[in-house]
C-alpha cells in the first residue's frame, strides 16, 4: 500500500465516522423533539403500562409468596415509578431547553457547525489517527456532547483547550498495515451499528416531523394507545382489590399523574 492509496482509505473511514456521529446526532435530536411534542400522551401511556405490570406481577406473587414480601415488592415498584417520574420530568425540561436554542438558530449555523465537526473528525479523530491516548477519548466523547447539542462555540472552546490531546505523529507507512485493520474492525461495528438501529426509535421516528399531518396522526396513535391501556386497567384494579382487599394506588395524586 502506498501513500496515496492509504490516504484515500483513511478520507473514506474519517468519512464514515461523520456519518455515524451525525446520524446519532440525528437520532438524539429526534428523540428530544419526540419527547417535548408527545410528553403528556407518552406520560399517559408509560403511567398505564407502569401500573399493569406492578398489579399483574403482584397477583401472580401473592400465589407463592408471603404477603409481606409481595407487598414489600409493591411499594418498592411504586418507589421506583416515583423516582422514574422526577427523571421524566428532568429529561424534558433538558428537551425544551435545546430545542427552544436550537429552534432559533438558521440553516447557516447549523452548516457551520457540521462542516467545522466534520474538519475535526478528518484531522483529529482518535481512531483515524490511531490514537490510543485515554485523554484524547475522554474529551473526544465530550467534544460529541456539544456536537449533538449543536453547541458550536462550546465545542469550539472546548476542543481549543484540550487540541494536545489529540495531537499525534502522522502515521508513517510502516503502520499502514496496522490502520487497515483497525479501519476494518471499526468499519464493522459502525455498519452493524447503524443496521442494528435505523428501523428502531427514535431513529425510526425521524420523518414525522418533516410534516404537521405526520405529527397529529402520531399524537392520535399514542393517544389510543393510552386509552386502550388505561381501560385495560379497569379490570386489573379490580382483580387486584379482589386479591388484597385495598384498592391500587401506582402515585399519590402530589407526585403527579
Amino acid at each position: 500500500m502506498n501513500k496515496q492509496e492509504y490516504q484515500e482509505m483513511r478520507n473514506e473511514f474519517a468519512e464514515l465516522v461523520y456519518n455515524y456521529e451525525a446520524f446519532l446526532k440525528s437520532g438524539f435530536l429526534t428523540d428530544c423533539r419526540y419527547n417535548v411534542s408527545f410528553f403528556n400522551e407518552l406520560k399517559r401511556v408509560r403511567k398505564a403500562e407502569a401500573e399493569l405490570n406492578i398489579i399483574v406481577g403482584a397477583i401472580k406473587a401473592k400465589e407463592s409468596h408471603p404477603i409481606d414480601e409481595v407487598l414489600k415488592s409493591i411499594e418498592n415498584a411504586k418507589q421506583n415509578y416515583k423516582n422514574e417520574l422526577i427523571q421524566t420530568e428532568n429529561k424534558n425540561n433538558y428537551c425544551r431547553q435545546l430545542l427552544s436554542i436550537i429552534d432559533k438558530f438558521d440553516k447557516s449555523v447549523f452548516d457551520a457547525s457540521e462542516k467545522y465537526f466534520k474538519d475535526f473528525i478528518y484531522e483529529y479523530h482518535p481512531v483515524v489517527n490511531l490514537n490510543a491516548k485515554k485523554e484524547a477519548k475522554d474529551a473526544y466523547d465530550m467534544l460529541k456532547r456539544f456536537y449533538v447539542e449543536c453547541n458550536h462555540l462550546g465545542f469550539k472552546e472546548f476542543l481549543g483547550q484540550n487540541i494536545e490531546f489529540f495531537k499525534v505523529p502522522e502515521i508513517t507507512e510502516d503502520r499502514y498495515v496496522e490502520a487497515s485493520q483497525v479501519y476494518f474492525r471499526f468499519r464493522g461495528t459502525i455498519n452493524e451499528s447503524i443496521n442494528k438501529l435505523k428501523d428502531t426509535y427514535p431513529y425510526n421516528k425521524y420523518e414525522i416531523f418533516n410534516d404537521e399531518m405526520t405529527v397529529l396522526a402520531e399524537r392520535d396513535d399514542i393517544e389510543i394507545k393510552a386509552k386502550k391501556m388505561e381501560e385495560a386497567l379497569k379490570s386489573a384494579r379490580a382483580d387486584f382489590k379482589s386479591t388484597f382487599g385495598f384498592d391500587f394506588v401506582l402515585v399519590d395524586e402530589n407526585d403527579g399523574k
